[in-house]
């Protein structure tokens, strides 16, 4: 038959009609509902490459299932489909499996575009495992399913329900990315490589052209491995990242992550979003200070790099009026302040974790130093170390910058000392 036309490896958004290749994804639908028919469950894909992990294609029945139109969806973070009421626990797994290999279900509490809740069984396979770049969620409404748990007449008819969704759910998971890498990687097409925007750079052999590869899918790898360490908030995993290849400690400062967040600043919720964010500012938006100080232990330049904040904020002299949003850019440092300011009235013990980070971040150079100076271990022989724990790092580190906080200031009275203070004037006259 004819060779199937080969779909640029960074495939275009269907939220862009500007990046080429606009019925790339019209190929897609095709070929699912070849496969599958009308019985395939509702799915988006994600572009795991691209800043915040943003919905690129979205099928027609998940609109349907969430009542609403493809701009709510494409171009927007996979939580764009979560509410206040969806479990944080659930969320968290369920981003740790994109970032991996691994595949990955639960039911979340979602809301339609009208405001109605229902539960949304959640299957997802990360495309990284046939070398995608997308991760594929599948959605099916099993509001019936939950309601019914409690009719012990029903359970075996719930049970053999759920099998069926769940296997259906897999099928056309599996069967998408399928039809994804065989768009992709057409064998058939390799003639037109050449003419692909990003596959080929001119002048290049053939052993060029295959070691660039190489150290792109390294590097890809590293990111991946990077960000799942983070949003699993383990600092062994990251450790053993940073210190086994290079790759990953240019994947931290290449990383451009997006994320948001719902913070209770003195009662008001606030809705918090960070854009253009490095790892460093990922582990602190997630309380991962174990994690941020290995960051920063092998890449102290993450300190001084900004991402862009954006918070909610009400007009507190217009009454009723709609919240506006401020945008900031931070570093590190200024970031970990702020959240240690929304934590001060609301979780004290949270609070000054997070103004310890910011001290130890912005003495950080100074404690160096003065470490060097005294001929005292590195700081990176430290993290080496297997019996190091984040947990003593951490302790060690908030003792050195206290330390260096105190030198600072009393360097600082010997060069402005505080005057004597003025007799009082006495009341007897002379």
């Amino acid at each position: 038959g004819q060779a199937k036309r080969r779909v640029v490896l960074v495939m275009p958004a269907a939220y862009d009609a500007g990046a080429g290749d606009e019925d790339a994804w019209a190929q897609l639908a095709e070929d699912v509902y070849e496969e599958l028919g009308a019985g395939a469950s509702a799915f988006i894909l994600l572009d795991m490459t691209r800043n915040g992990s943003p919905a690129v294609y979205a099928s027609s029945s998940i609109l349907d299932l969430f009542g609403c139109e493809s701009e709510d969806i494409l171009g927007r973070p996979w939580t764009a489909m979560c509410g206040d009421s969806t479990d944080m626990d659930d969320r968290r797994a369920l981003e740790a499996a994109m970032y991996s290999t691994e595949e990955c279900s639960r039911c979340l509490v979602c809301p339609t575009k009208s405001g109605e809740f229902f539960w949304n069984h959640v299957y997802l396979e990360p495309g990284a495992r046939l070398g995608l770049q997308y991760t594929c969620l599948s959605c099916v409404d099993v509001t019936h399913l939950v309601e019914a748990r409690g009719d012990t007449g029903a359970n075996m008819d719930v049970v053999e329900e759920a099998s069926r969704i769940q296997a259906l759910q897999m099928s056309t998971v599996k069967t998408v990315l399928s039809i994804l890498q065989g768009l992709v990687r057409n064998e058939q097409d390799h003639e037109q490589q050449g003419q692909i925007q990003g596959q080929t750079i001119s002048g290049e052999d053939d052993g060029e052209r295959q070691q660039r590869e190489v150290q792109e899918h390294d590097f890809a790898e590293a990111m991946s491995s990077v960000k799942a360490a983070l949003t699993n908030n383990s600092f062994e995993d990251l450790r053993r990242i940073l210190l086994d290849t290079d790759d990953a400690i240019f994947a931290s400062m290449e990383m451009r992550a997006s994320f948001s967040l719902v913070i209770h600043d003195n009662g008001v919720e606030r809705q918090v979003c960070v854009n253009q964010g490095n790892a460093l500012h990922y582990a602190i938006c997630r309380s991962a200070f174990s994690a941020a100080l290995a960051l920063l232990i092998c890449c102290p330049e993450l300190i001084g790099m900004e991402c862009h904040w954006g918070e909610e904020v009400l007009e507190s002299d217009v009454e009723n009026e709609a919240p506006s949003r401020r945008l900031r850019s931070f570093n590190a440092v200024q970031l970990a302040n702020r959240y240690g300011e929304f934590f001060e009235g609301s979780n004290t013990d949270l609070s000054q974790l997070y103004f310890s980070m910011a001290s130890i971040m912005q003495y950080y150079t100074k404690v160096v130093q003065h470490l060097n100076a005294v001929g005292r271990e590195p700081l990176r022989n430290r993290l080496e170390e297997e019996a190091t724990t984040g947990e003593t790092l951490l302790v060690e580190l908030m003792q050195l910058t206290a330390y260096q906080i105190t030198r600072d200031q009393e360097a600082e009275e010997l060069i402005y000392p505080v005057p004597p203070p003025i007799p009082y004037p006495s009341s007897r006259h002379e």
